[in-house]
């Protein structure tokens, strides 16, 4: 008579919700005005599904009590015991009484199925123990293991084989006692030395199990069957309720509202096939002549001009897409390169104009003629050509060996203004041609002008 799962989860997230309303109750009044309702409403919810549970528990109780009594009736109460003695020992060996993990409807039922071996003379108690005992171990339902133990109790003579295939090994003693009992019929010894063995590979599972299971199993059983005594206080008003539902009076109208309602149905099925749908034919065989031919082009269209369609599409696309890659591959890559040629040549030309500009900055002016002002090149040259010119002409010979003093040589163009230009030059060596004149010359001013003195001032004597 255990609390549905159900309930029980319903009734856990009422306890939740609640907690979770305390917990926060810091956020504010509507929140917890909201939590609070919600919790309520939770609560209602969750007591409403218990309660129904509890009446179906007590519904299911009152059924096994029924089942009980007629047992007890079809056997000439061989067990000796009264069905309220029954549902009292079930509740004792309950999970609500800590002594297992099976509410006490499974444990009635379990023991609805010994009382029907009439031929059974151990106690009901421990028969119905050693079910819950075999049934933990086993993993089995106890209403199972009640079963097997009583046909192995009905005939105990015949048992030691088929516990033998339990795993049940009966001791060459036990063995002996029972070929003894079988001699003198005395089948209550047998099964009680059949409980004994059993009990000493079984007993005190089902107990283990519940302790094993903690407090909180005891205490959800013990909640279900709190619903199911107030589910059993209202069966009685069910009961009334139920029978007020079968009064002539309640039937007769569920007959007359049954009776209409199954009319308005006849008449909404007569609508649809005597007016709706007469109607929709002669519509269709309206529409028919005039939407055949469009539908039938529209099928022929989906069928045969789309695909084509499709393909032309896919044709075009694929062609763009060439004629893409071809102009790509034909101008706009040529051109690509072309410009990068260009830019190639435009930055090697920048960097060659940068390399003059660079040397022509790193030129360093020669220290003779820093700080003057030469006259122009060409007249430079001109002048130093008149005067090669003049002294070759004034040269008769020329000494092979040793130094020779050469004559003082007009300028080219004329003395200047302050005077004649004296060029002294001494000739070191041989000097055979005028050619030879002119190298010596040049040399000559080259000294003078590596010695910082102006070879284009007037009357400077080296």
């Amino acid at each position: 008579m255990g609390m549905s799962q159900a309930a029980l989860e319903l009734l856990v997230t009422m306890k939740d919700e609640a907690s979770s309303g305390l917990s926060s109750l810091s956020s504010g009044l509507g929140n917890v005005g909201m939590v609070a309702g919600g919790a309520a409403l939770a609560g209602v919810v969750a007591f409403g599904a218990a309660l129904a549970g509890g009446v179906a528990d007590a519904q299911e109780s009152r059924r096994l009590m029924a089942e009980t009594e007629t047992i007890l009736k079809n056997t000439g109460n061989a067990a000796g015991v009264t069905a309220q003695q029954v549902a009292d020992l079930s509740s004792a060996m309950s999970d609500a009484a800590g002594k297992s993990l099976f509410g006490d409807d499974t444990i009635q039922g379990a023991e609805n199925v010994i009382l029907k071996f009439k031929e059974i003379k151990v106690p009901l108690q421990d028969v119905t123990q050693l079910s819950l005992d075999m049934a933990q171990a086993l993993g089995t339902a106890p209403a199972d293991a009640a079963k097997k133990l009583g046909l192995a109790l009905q005939d105990p003579f015949n048992a030691v084989s088929d516990l033998q295939k339990q795993g049940v090994m009966l001791t060459d003693t036990q063995k002996a006692v029972l070929e003894q009992m079988k001699a003198t019929g005395d089948a209550a010894g047998a099964q009680t030395v059949l409980v004994d063995a059993l009990n000493a590979t079984y007993g005190g599972q089902a107990e283990a199990a519940a302790k094993a299971a903690g407090g909180m199993t005891q205490f959800k059983a013990g909640l279900g069957e709190a619903f199911e005594t107030m589910g059993s206080k209202l069966l009685p008003v069910l009961d009334k309720f139920g029978a007020w539902l079968n009064s002539p009076e309640v039937q007769q109208a569920i007959g007359v509202f049954a009776e209409r309602f199954a009319r308005g149905i006849e008449v909404a099925a007569t609508f649809v096939t005597d007016t709706l749908i007469p109607a929709l034919t002669d519509l269709y065989n309206f529409l028919a002549p005039i939407l055949g031919p469009i539908i039938a082009e529209l099928g022929r269209a989906l069928s045969e001009d789309l695909p084509r369609g499709i393909d032309r599409v896919v044709t075009a696309w694929n062609t763009m897409k060439q004629a893409l890659s071809d102009f790509k591959t034909g101008y706009i890559d040529p051109i690509v390169r072309g410009w990068e040629a260009v830019t190639s040549a435009v930055s090697t030309a920048y960097d060659w104009f940068n390399k003059i500009s660079t040397s022509i900055s790193s030129i360093a002016i020669p220290s003779w003629l820093q700080g003057h002002s030469p006259p122009p090149l060409a007249n430079w040259f001109s002048d130093i050509g008149a005067a090669a010119e003049s002294a070759g002409s004034s040269v008769d010979a020329v000494q092979p060996t040793g130094a020779s003093t050469l004559p003082t040589l007009p300028a080219a163009g004329g003395a200047p203004a302050g005077g004649g230009v004296t060029v002294n030059v001494t000739v070191m060596g041989s000097v055979k041609t005028e050619q030879d004149l002119i190298v010596a010359i040049r040399n000559g001013l080259n000294q003078i002008g590596a010695r910082n003195v102006s070879i284009f001032s007037p009357n400077v004597t080296p």
